[in-house]
């Protein structure tokens, strides 16, 4: 991020009163995802939001059909809390309260986050196990996730299995962000999350899943053709999030229907 944006953040958030630990949390959140940031308080809530996008969807895509509206909708109102979760969780050992949460919107789409109540970030002062703060931040994700889910199901129809294997899909994309991570915390920590949000199916298979892939890398030199095996934690998706229903000659680069 240019310093000049980072400082105008700075300025806006000081004006605005927010204490000196939430604004370094907000500072370092904007750097890890520019689109990440405090909007102005909403003038509805999580129905008018919806309802306004579906809206958008349906005059911008109307030959996508509904399956494709009401995911692409899903996926529209879960992943900023998603990506706050995991991220306090991983990079300030904390946790979000989402209680007073709220999503921003710009009358087109989803556009930042607000809270209704200034104590929102709870740092872990008594819970100091990782494991401990995975499965409250869990908790309180879950809670705000079912209500969304709720409020989306009640006006249009959506596969419920795979909407949450969306979610699973999304949680653990986040991880993969987390370079300080070697690959077996990675899929520890996703496997964790999965399990504290009880993302897994009537079989007890997870939702999705991190997985290494081995590739073969081959190096010439003048004298010889050397073999160098290299790995690479990707992940395996089980869900689908519907794009293909806009062009199925242009499905999306992890579409696992084509």
């Amino acid at each position: 991020m240019p310093v000049s944006l980072l400082n105008s953040l700075v300025n806006e958030l000081e004006s605005e009163g927010i204490s000196n630990k939430h604004l370094q949390f907000l500072q370092a959140l904007t750097i890890f995802h520019p689109s990440l940031k405090l909007s102005l308080p909403p003038k509805g809530g999580i129905d008018s939001v919806i309802t306004a996008l579906l809206s958008q969807l349906r005059h911008d895509q109307p030959e996508a059909g509904p399956v494709y509206w009401s995911h692409r909708c899903w996926a529209l109102v879960y992943w900023q809390p998603i990506y706050l979760a995991v991220y306090s969780v991983h990079r300030h050992n904390s946790w979000i309260s989402f209680k007073d949460f709220q999503l921003g919107f710009n009358g087109k789409q989803t556009s930042g986050f607000y809270f209704s109540n200034s104590n929102w970030l709870k740092e872990s002062n008594v819970i100091r196990i990782k494991s401990n703060i995975i499965q409250h931040q869990a908790l309180e994700l879950k809670t705000l996730l079912d209500t969304f889910f709720s409020q989306l199901s009640s006006v249009i129809k959506i596969n419920t299995i795979n909407a949450w294997r969306l979610v699973a899909d999304c949680i653990l994309l986040v991880i993969l962000e987390f370079e300080e991570f070697s690959n077996e915390q990675k899929i520890d920590y996703s496997y964790q999350w999965l399990r504290a949000l009880k993302l897994y199916d009537k079989r007890n298979t997870p939702h999705s899943q991190l997985k290494v892939i081995h590739k073969q890398k081959t190096c010439y030199n003048k004298k010889n053709i050397d073999q160098d095996k290299t790995s690479q934690l990707v992940l395996d998706r089980k869900s689908c999030c519907m794009h293909f229903l806009i062009d199925a000659k242009n499905p999306c680069d992890t579409c696992n229907k084509y």
